[in-house]
């Protein structure tokens, strides 16, 4: 009372909160990717955590595409530094362990973890048509996302299965539609670097023969046109990146080279390495398909893919029985009950990428791979034992870097890693033996040097695997980790 009886007294005039408002603004916006919203979150009693709510994602940092923006005030323009990526990664990808394999399974977002547990969706658990209804909707805003992020002429994208199911469908439907014409066996064009998952079932099909692609033929155009001339291939089956070296390869030089000759043949493109990472510009492909639980970082099971007009009038279609949960996507959506939660997280994990900005996106794996190497040869660990497949310098995965190892067996070393809470992909075949670290954006590169530290102790030339880690060492539930008596010299 004393307080606003001398304010009254004094005749002070107010300010309005209008302008309070305003002149806090101009004051803090410039400094406003530095303010961070996990520390200072909004609260109110009608909104719970509303940086996670459907109607309003906020990011922790106002990414920027690499040729920058300016800021609301008219300012300089800025880009997120590593306290910023940090904040990011917090909110978004908080988990203690360092996952350096999403490309196997990459880590789910805290937002769409938070859209797929969304109370809609318990709600609706006793009202069946209301659940594939609520997951109509959600594909359809994906699909529309779909559209934004990946542009693709004449080319339909669908919303269907994960990959490696995606890839079985693949190759049962072309085996029927081949079969009804009477053909030969199903001749298939591949190279030695695609993943079990994709091209296992035409292997493993005996109404399929497959050919694997020298390094001369993948090198050399005309070797390639004058190989499918004689050989005279029904698929041409590709990844865009190679899961076990990280190399991008020239789909559709490839795909050119050999429709000089065999115009019918039909290009197809696994993306499961490089959806997320690398802008999908093909022209020559006729289906193309991956998995959204790997570099977009979505919910598993999911994946899309992308049909020509002559595929589909060529195979039909995938799904069969029920009805298409789209309508336009015909028999190549999905149908048939299931967890429809999982489309909103597909659409949250979209919107982030979306937001993150997919060249900025490219740029930080490229630097924080460089910052890996870069840290690994300071410190010297590789030696004369190990080589990079594939590293910033090569014609590779901005965000993938492949030790191979020229003399041990590298899984002593994985097996090391995982004890510590840093997860790794191991490749044991005839041409590979190898560690391959995926490395997400929103990574630091503080955490990338605890991965480093990790190899250069447990690569210690003095050292065998068992005594590589000190009685201090602890893995990441904070328990003492047990050392392994394998060597890895």
């Amino acid at each position: 009372y004393s307080i606003e009886h001398s304010f009254v007294n004094d005749h002070v005039v107010p300010t309005s909160l209008k302008e309070v408002v305003f002149q806090t603004w101009k004051v803090l916006q410039p400094y406003s990717h530095r303010i961070k919203n996990s520390l200072f979150q909004p609260s109110t009693q009608w909104q719970q955590n509303p940086l996670l709510q459907k109607k309003s994602l906020v990011l922790e940092i106002d990414v920027l595409d690499k040729k920058g923006t300016e800021t609301l005030n008219d300012g300089p323009a800025w880009k997120p530094d590593e306290e910023d990526w940090d904040a990011f990664r917090i909110l978004h990808f908080p988990a203690a362990d360092i996952n350096l394999n999403p490309g196997t399974l990459g880590n789910v977002s805290e937002y769409a973890k938070k859209e797929m547990q969304n109370k809609q969706w318990i709600e609706l658990q006793s009202y069946p048509l209301g659940l594939y209804q609520k997951g109509r909707e959600a594909a359809e805003q994906s699909l529309k996302l779909v559209h934004s992020l990946w542009p693709m002429a004449e080319m339909l994208p669908s919303i269907t299965d994960s990959a490696s199911q995606i890839s079985n469908l693949l190759a049962l439907n072309i085996s029927r539609v081949f079969t009804a014409q009477g053909k030969r066996k199903i001749r298939v064009f591949c190279t030695s670097h695609e993943h079990v998952g994709g091209i296992a079932a035409f292997e493993r099909l005996e109404e399929f023969e497959i050919r694997y692609l020298s390094q001369t033929e993948m090198d050399c155009p005309e070797q390639l046109t004058e190989v499918a001339s004689q050989w005279q291939p029904d698929i041409a089956f590709f990844s865009h990146v190679a899961y076990d070296t990280g190399e991008i390869f020239p789909l559709d030089e490839w795909f050119s080279a050999i429709r000089i000759t065999q115009p019918a043949c039909l290009c197809i493109t696994d993306t499961a390495q490089s959806l997320g990472l690398l802008p999908l510009q093909f022209t020559q492909a006729d289906f193309i398909f991956a998995s959204c639980h790997k570099w977009l970082f979505g919910p598993g099971g999911i994946g899309l893919c992308w049909t020509s007009e002559r595929f589909r009038q060529q195979i039909k279609g995938f799904y069969w029985s029920g009805e298409a949960l789209l309508e336009k996507n015909g028999h190549f959506g999905f149908s048939g009950g299931r967890d429809f939660s999982a489309l909103a997280g597909l659409k949250a994990a979209l919107e982030l990428y979306q937001s993150s900005k997919p060249n900025l996106i490219v740029e930080r794996c490229a630097e924080l791979s460089a910052y890996f190497v870069k840290c690994c040869e300071e410190k010297n660990i590789m030696g004369d034992e190990w080589e990079w497949l594939a590293s910033p310098e090569a014609a590779t995965s901005p965000a993938v870097v492949v030790m191979n190892f020229l003399k041990n067996d590298p899984y002593p070393l994985y097996q090391i890693l995982n004890e510590n809470g840093v997860h790794v992909k191991c490749i044991k075949s005839e041409n590979i033996n190898a560690l391959r670290l995926g490395i997400p954006y929103f990574e630091s590169k503080k955490r990338l040097e605890r991965v480093v530290e990790l190899l250069h102790r447990a690569l210690g030339k003095e050292s065998s695997t068992a005594d590589v880690l000190s009685s201090e060492d602890v893995n990441r539930d904070g328990a003492k980790v047990q050392k392994s008596p394998a060597s890895i010299h």
